[in-house]
């Protein structure tokens, strides 16, 4: 019964507390997420993997660890197809 006080259950204020800053960095995030699976790869993943540690931080950590495994993968993928397709780190 810790978590009663005065016959109230009290509630760890973070879990109710609505983050509205962040939203240029989820949206940087998704968009060069996207973009380095074509063009680019290494600074488009990097900078879609920074965007998700800002989110992370700042505003939903789901959502950002979402992003930033997808930074991960895009950034993988890209270069995987650029090394295929082209014989270059940079497409």
């Amino acid at each position: 019964m810790n978590n009663l006080q005065n016959g109230f259950v009290t509630v760890d204020s973070n879990l109710v507390q609505e983050r509205k800053e962040g939203n240029l960095y989820v949206l940087f995030g998704w968009v060069f997420a996207l973009l380095s699976l074509l063009f680019f790869p290494i600074l488009f993943g990097a900078i879609s993997f920074f965007s998700g540690y800002q989110v992370f931080h700042k505003r939903s950590p789901l959502h950002g660890i979402a992003i930033m495994f997808f930074a991960i993968v895009g950034l993988a993928l890209g270069t995987l197809y650029s090394i295929l397709v082209a014989g270059t780190n940079f497409i």
